[in-house]
């Protein structure tokens, strides 16, 4: 059967990371890939994904789709979630920490 998978639904990735939107396969070089069209504004933008990416996918209606797009930023979860954390964060920072450190020759051998 060749029938093309085409639904509305929320995607979890490895990597704790969600997006919503028109999910559906496509081919690109020669490999099969899962497609995800996110409501953008008055248009969307699209994102591939590989099969091993994909941790589960929940197929939901058009309306749930786009209102879950909608409370998801394009960065991953982890990065907002640090950001929620900051205050926290600088919070325990010790008072020696220097941020002024210069790292610049840190690579050369």
């Amino acid at each position: 059967m060749s029938d093309k998978f085409e639904a509305w639904g929320l995607i979890e990735l490895m990597g704790h990371q969600r997006i919503a939107g028109r999910i559906s396969e496509q081919v690109i070089g020669g490999g099969n890939l899962v497609r995800v069209d996110v409501p953008d504004g008055e248009g969307f933008r699209t994102v591939y994904y590989g099969a091993s990416a994909i941790y589960a996918l929940h197929v939901t209606d058009e309306a749930a789709a786009r209102a879950a797009a909608k409370t998801m930023g394009t960065q991953p979860a982890f990065a907002w979630e640090l950001l929620r954390h900051q205050p926290k964060l600088e919070a325990a920072r010790s008072p020696d920490d220097d941020d002024d450190q210069d790292y610049s020759d840190h690579d050369r051998a």
